[in-house]
């Protein structure tokens, strides 16, 4: 049947058998790649769902929302396993680690936060000094969290959330390279 509004999130999960969305209805879905058939319905949030991403062994599902809310899911089945609460304004990005160990999310009034996974603790707050943040990564190592925000890029180390490096001019989106040697970032200006 599909969603009722808005899709504003997608991502690949289960080595790319199944696709997600997520939705200004305050749902995520579950889709078969392969036939398009819808699987689960994730529900729990009370707002828009602007950002979701899978972790590296699609077995979980991370979402954030309008209201300052990541939610943690198993894949499978849809159960909600965290709510990760702490941000001050709307999740608009979150990712898993490589390991599948960390979730970094990212909001409006300028913080990233890095959790524990598993648990749901709160464990590094990074403040960028030119909110909202609109994209966060982690490099393919883990070592490094990339935040996004207009008109700057900020590299972060990711186990100690010390500052390591900002990029004046482009912003958001940005992404690793796989090697992780390399950052791009795009911009609002075309």
């Amino acid at each position: 049947s599909g969603h009722s509004e808005s899709i504003l999130s997608v991502a690949f999960c289960g080595g790319g058998q199944w696709i997600v969305t997520g939705s200004g209805d305050q749902t995520a879905k579950v889709w078969e790649a392969s036939s398009g058939k819808e699987l689960l319905t994730f529900k729990g949030h009370s707002a828009m769902i602007w950002s979701l991403a899978s972790s590296p062994d699609g077995q979980r599902i991370v979402t954030g929302d309008d209201d300052a809310v990541a939610k943690v899911w198993e894949a499978a089945s849809g159960k909600e396993l965290l709510s990760l609460k702490g941000h001050s304004a709307a999740i608009t990005s979150v990712a898993f680690s490589p390991d599948g160990e960390r979730i970094v999310t990212g909001c409006l009034h300028g913080t990233a936060k890095v959790w524990d996974a598993a648990k749901g603790d709160e464990l590094i707050v990074l403040n960028v000094n030119r909110p909202p943040i609109s994209s966060v990564a982690f490099s393919a190592n883990g070592q490094w969290i990339i935040t996004g925000s207009p008109g700057q890029a900020t590299v972060w180390a990711a186990a100690s959330g010390r500052e390591v490096l900002t990029l004046k001019g482009h912003g958001h989106p940005v992404a690793f390279s796989p090697d992780g040697k390399t950052i791009i970032s795009g911009s609002i200006d075309g």
